[in-house]
């Protein structure tokens, strides 16, 4: 039997995210969605797409602190990630602050060989709609 490859991430932090609130600080959270690139870009297919949230970080502003693990069970078509960060908002539409996708394949494969699972600890340039960067972690 083969056994289900798992893919844990944790979300450490953001600093520098885009500011949208005018009078207030921003209620940021991390929404990591794993699935195929097609599947991710397609609206319509969001019941294909594995979908976990870190916690509202309340008044965490434009440097929010999660250290947040998520843990998926991957499917054989899951080839990306894609990491968004949104500011919580309470009477309306929660807004894109900004987000990144990621190719799965281009994570671990220098640990083959290796009796760990792969490790990767980076940070991760997340960008908003004016391609200013957004730091995380």
């Amino acid at each position: 039997t083969k056994a289900t490859p798992r893919l844990s991430v944790r979300v450490k932090k953001a600093t520098d995210l885009k500011d949208v609130e005018m009078f207030q600080s921003m209620d940021p959270y991390c929404r990591v969605q794993i699935g195929s690139r097609n599947d991710l870009q397609d609206a319509s297919k969001a019941t294909r797409i594995l979908s976990q949230e870190t916690p509202i970080h309340k008044g965490g502003g434009t440097d929010p602190v999660w250290d947040h693990k998520l843990e998926f069970e991957l499917r054989d078509e899951d080839t990306h990630m894609q990491m968004s960060c949104w500011d919580k908002e309470l009477m309306s539409k929660d807004d894109l602050i900004g987000q990144r996708t990621i190719d799965l394949s281009s994570i671990g494969n220098d640990c083959k060989d290796m009796k760990e699972e792969p490790r990767v600890d980076e940070a991760v340039d997340i960008y908003g709609d004016d391609d200013r960067k957004s730091h995380g972690k």
